[in-house]
């Protein structure tokens, strides 16, 4: 069951992928937790932006925080760039995702004229001197 509060989303019973404290070097300790996959999809496809996923996957503990000691609450950050990672290995992977993190059909003007130049560069010969 999802519960939405606010802009948070949270999982009654999200899994976990792993979740705990690892101890690096002498004194320094660092928190990382990661969804499931089929927790992060719940959650990906019950978010409305990427934003409102980022706010509500550390809601939940997700994501990855240096400790001072192994006990200390943890307030984990998660990186845009890894939740997009983990985003398109689970499309390569078949997984069809609600994508409202990119391709807005307002920008696809933008886009093409990208590939345009981008193919038109591709193309002409280079002058060596």
């Amino acid at each position: 069951m999802i519960q939405q509060e606010n802009t948070i989303v949270t999982l009654e019973d999200p899994g976990w992928q792993y979740k705990h404290v690892a101890k690096i070097g002498e004194g320094n300790y660092f928190y990382l937790a990661k969804l499931s996959n089929e927790s992060f999809v719940e959650l990906w496809q019950a978010c409305d932006d990427i934003e409102q996923f980022k706010a509500s996957y550390e809601a939940m503990g997700g994501g990855t925080c240096a400790l001072t000691h192994e006990e200390e609450t943890p307030i984990p950050a998660e990186s845009v760039h890894k939740i997009q990672y983990t985003l398109d290995v689970l499309r390569k992977k078949g997984v069809n995702l609600k994508d409202y993190d990119g391709n807005h059909p307002k920008e696809d003007g933008y886009w093409e004229n990208l590939r345009r130049l981008a193919n038109a560069k591709g193309r002409r010969k280079v002058q060596s001197w």
